[in-house]
């Protein structure tokens, strides 16, 4: 036996390596993207902070129902509204000093 597969791979053919569409990073992401867009949310590493640190809790990003994915806009919804206040602080206390 040699060391060297002399097969040529079954997977593929040489017109399929050499496709841009097959070859392109980017088109094969958005078609997954695209197939996968419902329902899917993803929080931010701010949203994720304040949220710990006003209700404590840890919101899971991904895929969701259809009832958890209303629950999660709902999250992150409120995640935003706890971002603007602590902007609106911030923007005070420093029109204050």
């Amino acid at each position: 036996m040699s060391s060297i597969d002399n097969d040529p791979p079954k997977h593929a053919d040489i017109g399929s390596l050499t496709h841009p569409e097959r070859l392109s990073i980017y088109n094969r992401k958005r078609s997954l993207l695209n197939a996968r867009r419902k329902r899917c949310l993803y929080f931010s590493l701010e949203e994720i902070r304040v949220l710990i640190l006003k209700e404590g809790i840890v919101p899971r990003s991904g895929h969701f129902s259809r009832k958890g994915y209303t629950r999660a806009l709902e999250i992150q919804e409120r995640a935003q509204k706890y971002l603007e206040e602590e902007k609106q602080q911030k923007n005070d206390n420093d029109l204050t000093v």
